[in-house]
């Protein structure tokens, strides 16, 4: 089972955004997408067709619950969900910030075409519940949408844009995992490597002596951990690092130095830069939120 929600307040009934500020913090284009700014809890109302429907998560945590499954969704991962009638539940800590686009199954069909396929028509292959790791492209395309919606004063053209590339990016998300062939000897080599890896984030094994343990060169093991995790070896080991230091912080026993040395970093200020990148907050700013949590 997935650990529960980190510090922040785990809150399944956290407040979007003030209904006053609806129309500084959402943008809805003429072909149904809709494209919203979102604190705490997912704003996701039932859809009445189809509906395909992304959260992607740029700072805080999450847990989505699809009947006896639950579902962790880390900092830079989207959650998508494609169906009808009322999309599962969702935990968020208070502080979670996401992006949220929605937009009808028939819409995205004539939107766009066959980059739409891979979410929506292979039934028992594409599952209607996902959480997957977002890429720099997607991350980045986000952040700038959040940035545009909450100045304001941008045109609607530009706005439009902006969401078109972000649900591209999202689309595309699914279309690049291309799944290498492995035994499940392999497969299990792989979540052993994987364990070696977080199992000392003060000082990884390097991606060679992990490949040697899966009987793999090194190239070969880093196309399969890729393909079977969703990110590089890099990237695995620092969102295990982030969210370790973010659960030692949360917990209110650990000072943020003493967090920062434990996954891996001498210098206080090099881990505050990462922390502030990975989960756009500082650490310290982490500390004084879950003081403040009941």
């Amino acid at each position: 089972m997935p650990e529960a929600v980190p510090a922040c307040a785990p809150n399944a009934a956290a407040a979007p955004l003030p209904r006053a500020a609806a129309g500084e913090h959402a943008h809805e284009l003429a072909s149904g997408l809709r494209c919203r700014i979102g604190q705490g809890t997912p704003d996701w109302p039932a859809a009445h067709a189809e509906t395909l429907q992304f959260a992607l998560w740029l700072r805080g945590h999450g847990l989505v619950h699809d009947g006896a499954r639950a579902l962790r969704i880390p900092p830079h991962h989207c959650l998508g969900w494609r169906g009808r009638g009322a999309p599962p539940a969702v935990q968020a800590s208070t502080c979670a910030l996401h992006v949220t686009l929605r937009i009808a199954r028939a819409a995205l069909q004539a939107l766009a075409g066959a980059d739409s396929e891979a979410w929506l028509d292979q039934p028992g292959v594409a599952p209607p519940l996902r959480v997957a790791a977002a890429s720099s492209r997607c991350l980045h395309s986000a952040h700038e949408l959040v940035t545009l919606l909450r100045d304001g004063g941008a045109s609607r053209l530009l706005l439009d844009a902006k969401c078109l590339e972000l649900l591209a990016h999202l689309l595309a998300m699914r279309s690049d995992a291309r799944a290498l062939p492995l035994s499940p000897a392999q497969r299990a080599a792989l979540a052993h490597a994987r364990e070696r890896l977080f199992d000392n984030l003060a000082d990884p094994p390097t991606p060679a002596e992990l490949a040697r343990g899966c009987g793999l060169n090194p190239h070969r093991f880093k196309q399969a951990f890729r393909s079977v995790y969703g990110q590089s070896i890099h990237a695995a080991c620092q969102a295990e690092r982030m969210r370790v230091a973010w659960q030692l912080i949360a917990s209110g026993e650990t000072d943020v130095g003493s967090a920062g040395h434990q996954v891996g970093y001498a210098n206080l200020s090099h881990f505050s830069v990462a922390f502030q990148r990975h989960f756009g907050l500082r650490p310290s700013e982490l500390k004084r939120c879950a003081a403040q949590a009941p």
